[in-house]
């Protein structure tokens, strides 16, 4: 039997280029190494070739392997260089985004153009992420503004907090290094006005936002149009998002693959007659990749809108010049296409999450459907929405859980409506772009968009206060490959109906569980202390088994940074809910003692500094956590461990959570009694 996989021959491609680009990720070396290495795997490969003989056809296909994962080593070792960073100059640079207003700044993204330094001017293509004082001139920013400042941008560093978002990796992987604070007065507004297709894109949007704003919709429903039609999501708020995604349905916010098949599917409907004449499938071609550039030109060309009008102009393309066109040929080619322009693509959650989507329905969806043959036409749309719901969320599952750490329980019913609310809202919001000029046509598109906006919302609002609306749920990397491996070896059952595959996916699955259980009783038998890089507000989280409590200088608000890696932990630990105390409270149960800043936690002794006091002579601590500076006379004895945020030139035990990151100590044992103090 011929090997299914030549069939799909750019799927065997673009997954040796990818794991190229993991190898090249998780074992970086010079980029000369992998040009070696495929110039010689490609003189093999031409020796092969020239001599070829049958059974030289597997080695020539192995040896075309390695070639491609060489080159995806090698396009993103050069894609990855770092360039050189300018310092101790005045800069001149070009605003790429509008302003976007945080609590006391505005942020933005600037790319430099150049140096002065020592009367020499250094040309630069950097780009930084900036952060303005909150002032009428910052917020009145516009993408093409060119500015001036001499301050030197910093390092971008995480905090180092534990299963923290690598904030420092996402942002170079985009190619930004550095960041910068610029209050009124380090900053002027520079006379040149500069355009680019970026900043031509977002201006064209916000023109297209500002035709949303006019129109009366109320603010909330205004800025989920926003985000539904435009891809702009700066302006949705906490509420918002956390409703979306409780019900499912935070995929509709971020302008995807979903939006651009609904775009491409609409074109289709009113064009596809095209098709039928000779030359009008070369018209609906070339007609449908203008409409997909188009769309993502006035969503301001984010990366993932990007991604999707690629995959759909290249679906365009092989659908209507061949018709034993292979989708899988056609979506893997897509995915090496993108892989080769930025490698880095491979590790951005939306590429992940739109190739899984995508596959799981391509392949699982019409196995789905017909499982329950449905004659009447209404029933089967929505029983069709229902098959394509669920085969997306299966192979999408292991990524949204790892990621998010969360389950979205009633996804299957929340589908049935949102997908075609969205077709639905995306053909007002085109219309009321459109039409805004028009009287009385321009409030009816308004008045039916608003209300279908409201009830949207309501109903997903609905669903989230359903019972067991989320599910917590959390795997580890080596959880995320089993579990990967399991639905992988299933579907290859479902398709080849090998036995082997079957005893595969089984093995897969008890390595899952395996790993699953050694984890969960690694954590049942450790107890661990956290004390977190947080500036604000110092706080230490304890852990015993699955209980754990949080102790803070300051009562920590729903709005705080610290909370959101609190709750990571605790989802990732699969924690009970947190025990939370404030430095003036007191408690006492079977794990934990805290009165007057001093802690007993399951053995450690630990002093919580949180006020200018002096150590009490009775307490011998085990360590010391503190936000406050020591004078010299209640300096803590050179033997005991000292956590701050400050640092102290005089004392060598001290671990600064500035310049470290969190302090994490894990220990095994109760209450010891060199430990038992008295209160």
């Amino acid at each position: 039997m011929k090997n299914p996989f030549q069939k799909i021959a750019s799927l065997r491609l673009a997954i040796a280029f990818a794991l190229g680009i993991l190898f090249a990720n998780l074992f970086p070396v010079p980029a000369d190494f992998y040009l070696i290495v495929a110039l010689v795997v490609t003189v093999c490969a031409i020796l092969i070739h020239l001599y070829y003989r049958y059974n030289f056809e597997q080695l020539f296909g192995w040896t075309v392997t390695i070639l491609f994962a060489a080159l995806g080593s090698l396009f993103y070792t050069n894609y990855n260089r770092v360039p050189q960073l300018q310092i101790n100059g005045k800069f001149v640079a070009t605003v790429l985004e509008a302003s976007e207003e945080k609590p006391n700044s505005y942020k933005s993204l600037l790319k430099i153009d150049a140096a002065f330094r020592n009367d020499s001017i250094i040309p630069s293509k950097e780009q930084i992420l900036v952060y303005f004082e909150q002032t009428e001139k910052a917020g009145q920013l516009k993408p093409g503004n060119t500015i001036l400042f001499q301050k030197t941008p910093e390092i971008i560093e995480n905090n180092g907090n534990p299963f923290e978002f690598d904030y420092k990796s996402y942002l170079a992987k985009k190619k930004i290094y550095r960041r910068i604070y610029l209050a009124e007065s380090d900053w002027i507004l520079g006379s040149i006005q500069k355009s680019s297709v970026k900043t031509i894109a977002e201006k064209y949007r916000n023109k297209l936002l500002a035709i949303y704003h006019k129109q009366g919709l109320g603010e909330k429903q205004t800025e989920i149009l926003s985000a539904l039609t435009l891809g702009y999501k700066r302006g949705l708020d906490p509420e918002t998002k956390r409703i979306f995604s409780s019900a499912g349905a935070m995929h509709v916010l971020a302008v995807s693959g979903l939006h651009v098949g609904i775009l491409f599917a609409m074109f289709t409907l009113f064009f596809g007659f095209m098709r039928k004449h000779k030359y009008g499938k070369f018209l609906f071609v070339l007609l449908g990749i203008l409409v997909l550039w188009a769309y993502a030109f006035i969503t301001g060309l984010s990366p993932s809108v990007m991604r999707a009008a690629t995959m759909f102009s290249l679906v365009c393309v092989a659908s209507n010049i061949s018709r034993r066109a292979n989708i899988y040929n056609t979506l893997s080619f897509s995915a090496l296409i993108l892989l080769i322009i930025n490698p880095n693509n491979l590790f951005e959650v939306g590429f992940q999450l739109s190739y899984s989507a995508v596959f799981g329905i391509v392949f699982l969806q019409p196995k789905l459907d017909k499982l329950w043959p449905v004659k009447n036409k209404m029933l089967h749309f929505f029983w069709s929405l229902l098959t394509v719901s669920i085969a997306a969320q299966i192979a999408t599952f292991p990524i949204t859980s790892y990621y998010f750490n969360q389950f979205p329980s009633y996804f299957w019913i929340s589908n049935l409506l949102i997908i075609p609310a969205v077709f639905l809202l995306i053909s007002l919001g085109i219309s009321l772009l459109v039409f805004s000029a028009v009287p009385f046509l321009n409030t009816f598109l308004a008045f039916v968009t608003k209300w279908t906006l409201k009830f949207v919302y309501l109903f997903l609002a609905g669903i989230e206060d359903l019972p067991f609306s989320v599910t917590e749920i959390s795997f580890t990397k080596t959880e995320l490959l089993f579990l990967i491996l399991t639905i992988l070896f299933f579907f290859s059952f479902i398709e080849f109906k090998k036995i082997r595959s079957l005893k595969a996916m089984f093995v897969a699955l008890v390595l899952f569980a395996t790993s699953s259980l050694v984890f969960n009783f690694r954590n049942l038998q450790t107890t661990e202390l956290i004390v977190y890089n947080n500036t604000q507000n110092l706080t230490a989280h304890l852990i015993t088994g699955r209980t754990n409590y949080v102790i803070s200088e300051h009562k920590i608000d729903s709005t705080d940074y610290v909370l959101r890696q609190i709750e990571t932990v605790r989802k990732k630990k699969q924690l009970n809910d947190i025990i939370f105390i404030s430095s003036n409270e007191s408690i006492y149960d079977q794990h934990l003692y805290y009165r007057n800043n001093v802690l007993k936690f399951e053995g450690k002794l630990i002093w919580f500094r949180l006020e200018n006091s002096l150590l009490p002579k009775t307490i011998h601590p085990s360590l010391i956590v503190t936000s406050r500076n020591f004078s010299e006379e209640n300096l803590p004895p050179s033997t005991i461990p000292v956590i701050s945020n400050y640092n102290y030139s005089n004392l060598s035990n001290l671990y600064s959570l500035k310049e470290k990151g969190a302090y994490q100590i894990k220990w095994a044992g109760k209450l010891s009694q060199k430990d038992s103090t008295t209160f």
